[in-house]
């Protein structure tokens, strides 16, 4: 020992005694040295820190029984401040020990009441538990620096101890969080209240998430988390605020459900175009320039027995070319001009040629310009304008059968009936004879040029009621030649029959025979003198057919197409000059359709005709 270390080693004085007392009841670590480093004071929190009772340790120099390293400072600073200021204050570890410990020591220069220096002392505390606190949050941070998310650590005096916040963060609070920021320092009034709130049930232990949005514009959205943060010991001495961005995913969730509405809306959108498309009773379809079919709703494909498998083939390999050929010249225009082109257009169906009114119009489908159109079948129209045409011929005709068929005979059976009637007187017996025979003939003429009118326009008004019943076809037959035995025989013509089936039919009884008495008077009318009148039947598949064959005069072919279209009424006269309206085979052609059947006609000039008709036969499921 020196004489410098009597201030400090006074072991003897009461009040060194006193000393070091007060030294061992405290808790942080007190050692004094002399101006050697010779070990003075040893109290007994350096005993427990160095593990290390005082006996060992005083006397004997502070590098053998301490091993210190200085933290953020290098032995050269400390001697550097000791020797500038008395006194360095800084973090150190014992390095000497089985464990880190750290200590917050305060060097201090101790001088004598002369001022002299005699040593030194050293005061530290044990800061190992809150260097260790420090530490864990250090490596916690550290991880939550991987995060996109924004985070504070705030102490119990809601300081803020790290922060991480990220640009929403800023955005949403108008600044940069910053160590040592009160936690409360940027909270919008309108938040304050419940963050508050968050912060004290997270500092009892309670983890809390909630979602928040911004009041201004644009929108922000966050996801916040306050977890309390605990030492080793359990204790709460930190929260951990996390605050996850979730702006964008906001954005994409408004984004998806806009997507999803208008994914929905195009779904039912084109579910009210499929139902329309489908049901409408226009054919519809799309076609490209080069005449590829790329859509028929089902109407078109039922239309013409299609199936879906068409879709994609070319216009050419549906239609005959001359059709197709036109389709595309029409198609072409449509692109060209870019307007809307209405047409009338034939097309041959499985069955029948119909017509169409067409109207194209251009659209832009699939990246291409392309041609879309409806169609609508106007065949009835037309059928009923062509019928309308006929029955305007038919009046015309009518009119004039009327008017010359019907008024002259009158006429001159008028003045006749005046001449008998002022000259009564002047004529013979035999002479009025004839002029009664005349004028008969003459009326009869009439009353059947009138009954046939009257069939005709009953037939033409459909007032003639169609009433098919089960019918033996050979009586109904013998019924109508026995009622024109006495025409015939007058001509000297012989009625023949022939039946090659005998059985039932289904028909209207009145309108078969209407038909047969038409077509047999005709024969009788057409033959020769002491010629035959032969009729026959006989089964063709499931119908009927009944002949009236003459060897008669016969008729032209340009006569025959205009009977069978319905289109002359001029009867020629018959070989004993007997006149007719041409009436008779318009109404038979009506009734024998009516029935079911078709209409024939066979004929040669010179050579004779053979007129015939088709009529059902009769089956248990009538």
């Amino acid at each position: 020992m020196t004489a410098d270390s009597d201030l400090i080693n006074m072991p003897f004085s009461k009040d060194v005694l006193y000393y070091q007392a007060l030294l061992a009841g405290i808790d942080d670590v007190v050692i004094s040295t002399d101006t050697n480093f010779i070990i003075q004071t040893w109290n007994t929190a350096a005993e427990k820190i160095y593990n290390l009772p005082a006996s060992e340790a005083i006397g004997k120099r502070t590098t053998d029984v301490m091993q210190h390293k200085y933290i953020d400072a290098t032995d050269e600073e400390v001697i550097k401040k000791l020797v500038k200021e008395n006194h360095w204050n800084g973090l150190v570890k014992v390095v000497n020990s089985a464990e880190d410990i750290f200590l917050q020591t305060t060097f201090s220069i101790v001088k004598n009441t002369n001022g002299k220096k005699i040593g030194y002392i050293g005061i530290s505390r044990d800061v190992t538990d809150e260097i260790k606190t420090k530490k864990s949050l250090q490596n916690f941070v550290s991880v939550l620096m991987q995060l996109e998310e924004s985070f504070l650590i705030v102490d119990k005096n809601y300081k803020v101890s790290f922060a991480c916040p990220k640009k929403n963060v800023q955005n949403f609070f108008n600044s940069d969080y910053k160590a040592g920021d009160d936690a409360f320092k940027y909270i919008p009034q309108t938040y304050l209240k419940e963050i508050k709130k968050a912060y004290q049930r997270a500092f009892a232990g309670e983890t809390i998430n909630y979602d928040v949005e911004s009041d201004g514009e644009p929108k922000l959205y966050f996801n916040i988390t306050y977890s309390p943060l605990k030492d080793d010991f359990g204790n709460i001495i930190s929260v951990c605020v996390i605050i996850k961005d979730l702006t964008d995913q906001k954005e994409i969730e408004f984004l998806q459900q806009k997507k999803n509405a208008v994914e929905k809306n195009l779904y039912e959108s084109r579910l009210l175009f499929e139902e329309f498309m489908e049901n409408s009773p226009l054919l519809g379809w799309v076609a490209d320039a080069e005449g590829v079919i790329h859509y028929m709703n089902q109407r078109y494909l039922k239309s013409f027995e299609y199936s879906e498998e068409i879709i994609g083939k070319n216009i050419l390999e549906l239609y005959p070319k001359e059709l197709a050929e036109g389709y595309l010249a029409n198609n072409k225009m449509v692109l060209e001009t870019g307007s809307i082109v209405e047409t009338i257009e034939e097309d041959r169906q499985p069955s029948q040629l119909k017509a169409y009114k067409t109207i194209k119009f251009p659209i832009y489908y699939k990246g291409c310009n392309m041609i879309a159109g409806w169609a609508v079948d106007i065949s009835d129209q037309i059928t009923a304008q062509e019928n309308l045409l006929q029955l305007n011929q038919h009046k015309n005709k009518l009119l004039s059968i009327i008017a010359h068929d019907l008024r002259a005979p009158l006429g001159i059976n008028a003045s006749f009936f005046k001449s008998l009637i002022r000259d009564f007187e002047t004529y013979s017996k035999e002479e009025l004879l004839e002029s009664i025979q005349i004028i008969s003939k003459s009326f009869m003429q009439c009353y059947e040029l009138v009954d046939e009118l009257l069939r005709w326009g009953r037939s033409q008004l459909e007032h003639v009621k169609f009433n098919p019943l089960p019918i033996t076809i050979q009586t109904e037959i013998l019924k109508v030649t026995d009622t024109l035995l006495e025409q015939a025989n007058r001509k000297k013509v012989h009625i023949e029959t022939e039946f090659n089936f005998c059985g039932d039919i289904f028909a209207d009884a009145d309108m078969f025979a209407i038909v047969l008495r038409n077509f047999i008077t005709n024969a009788i009318k057409f033959s020769h003198l002491n010629s035959t009148v032969k009729i026959t039947t006989e089964l063709i598949n499931d119908k009927v057919k009944v002949n009236v064959i003459d060897n008669g005069i016969g008729i032209k072919d340009e006569l025959v197409k205009k009977i069978l279209e319905k289109l002359n009424y001029e009867s020629e006269f018959g070989t004993k000059g007997e006149k007719g309206t041409g009436l008779g085979l318009i109404i038979a052609k009506d009734y024998i359709e009516q029935n079911g059947g078709k209409l024939g006609i066979e004929s040669k000039v010179g050579a004779g005709s053979n007129f015939n008709f088709t009529v059902p036969l009769y089956t248990n499921q009538q």
